[in-house]
């Protein structure tokens, strides 16, 4: 009888912990596709801007297949301009006044997201922790997974900011954090973006 006690308080136990790690994957699998709906349409946008906030400074800019990315930190200052169609690509260092033109295969610029998959979906949802935090006054999913958060908005499925681990700065060990700001969807002008405009600045 007593064994018969025992083997129930085990099978309940059981029971509440396989409850409980359902109703955690149903949840995150639910807000995962809601991000991945949200990233499909984010795809699909061919103007934005948006900047990197870490040790140093980066912009970025995409308009129709064209896209221009200007580094300002403490040890370099340079502009890439690069036309997705024909290749070419022009990096200018401004404090030198030297260009460099090459033709490459760069990979598009794209929106910070959490960039889901078919593969990473199920990951993320068996796995990860998913909450609720506010980033410079905006709702974010908190998905944490191992070392890395990201936090993702609620409202657009971009990304705000990305932790993950440590790193070393002049001795010093504190936080890997990157911020994702000034983000603009369709405000890109072509005048901005054009190749003939970029020669100009390189004079």
């Amino acid at each position: 009888m007593e064994k018969k006690k025992i083997f129930m308080i085990i099978l309940i136990m059981i029971l509440a912990v396989l409850f409980v790690f359902a109703m955690h994957f149903i949840r995150n699998l639910l807000i995962i596709e809601e991000i991945s709906r949200k990233e499909e349409e984010l795809s699909k946008i061919n103007n934005f801007s948006f900047s990197i906030s870490s040790e140093g400074t980066r912009e970025f800019y995409y308009k129709e297949g064209i896209s221009k990315e200007i580094i300002k930190d403490e040890d370099k200052h340079m502009i890439t301009w690069f036309d997705e169609n024909s290749k070419e690509q022009i990096r200018y260092y401004p404090e030198i006044k030297k260009a460099e033109i090459s033709s490459i295969n760069t990979p598009r610029v794209v929106l910070p997201t959490l960039g889901l998959t078919k593969e990473n979906k199920m990951i993320y949802a068996l796995f990860a922790n998913i909450s609720v935090e506010e980033v410079n006054e905006e709702k974010c999913y908190t998905v944490k997974l191992g070392e890395e958060t990201e936090y993702i908005s609620k409202e657009t499925g971009i990304m705000l900011k990305n932790k993950n681990g440590k790193i070393l700065k002049d001795g010093v060990e504190k936080e890997n954090i990157v911020e994702y700001k000034d983000i603009k969807l369709n405000e890109v002008k072509s005048e901005e973006m054009r190749k003939t405009r970029f020669n100009t600045d390189m004079k």
